[in-house]
């Protein structure tokens, strides 16, 4: 439920800020966006699936917890850093700087947070699980509401507050949680990418299933028709979320 929930709330943002900001603009932060989400599996590698299948005790899971957030951490700086310095190099008529280096911030901090998350779950924390996810999503809601009563128009704005609301509550959830800072040690790093590349694959499949549409779409005919086009397809994928 509370998964269904927060996708809903997404979905609402996605409608409300496109309906405020227009299609061209919407469409050159969902191409961000987008684009940015589907390179996410370079840090990501399916570690959280991987680790909701792991029989571990509490001092292993606290261990293998401290490692992912340390993997996604540098691992979510180098590939923000690729992305942002890249993508305009090649589209500069598509991908903007800014938005993208905004969008970045968001979703790596949200990956960090659903690693928080997982470890939740893995406890049997499931009404703080549920109850830290549904704020998550209420806020970056809010943040949107916040913004359309002041009147703004721009979408960088808004970008700068969805990714606020990441942060936030990133760092909360690794506050309450308190990983340790660890050194990586390569030999021990090889072995959880390995036994996590077919949970990697699984979530990269997923996810060009969700997002492949609008990068291609942006790339053959721009960013106006991205701004129509993606918020029919974010409500598909959120009613994706119902029957499961």
């Amino acid at each position: 439920i509370a998964a269904a929930l927060g996708q809903f709330m997404m979905m609402l943002f996605t409608f409300l800020l496109a309906r405020r900001v227009g299609p061209v603009s919407y469409g050159f932060y969902f191409s961000s966006f987008s684009l940015l989400f589907l390179t996410s599996i370079l840090f990501n590698n399916g570690l959280d699936t991987w680790l909701l299948n792991q029989k571990l005790n509490e001092t292993e899971l606290h261990e293998t917890y401290s490692q992912i957030v340390t993997v996604k951490t540098i691992g979510g700086i180098v590939w923000a850093a690729l992305v942002v310095v890249i993508a305009p190099l090649i589209r500069p008529d598509v991908y903007l700087r800014t938005l993208l280096l905004i969008n970045a911030v968001d979703i790596w901090t949200d990956a960090v947070f659903m690693s928080s998350l997982a470890v939740l779950n893995i406890q049997g924390r499931v009404k703080e699980y549920s109850i830290s996810l549904i704020l998550s999503r209420t806020f970056k809601l809010l943040s949107l509401l916040m913004l359309m009563f002041l009147g703004t128009e721009e979408v960088i704005p808004y970008a700068i507050g969805r990714a606020f609301i990441s942060i936030v509550v990133a760092t909360v959830a690794l506050c309450r949680l308190k990983p340790r800072i660890i050194p990586i040690r390569f030999p021990a790093l090889l072995n959880k990418l390995k036994s996590s590349r077919f949970f990697a694959l699984s979530d990269f499949l997923a996810t060009i299933y969700m997002q492949i549409d609008i990068t291609l779409l942006n790339l053959m005919v721009g960013s106006f028709q991205v701004g129509v086009y993606s918020p029919a397809s974010s409500m598909i994928n959120a009613l994706f979320v119902l029957p499961t």
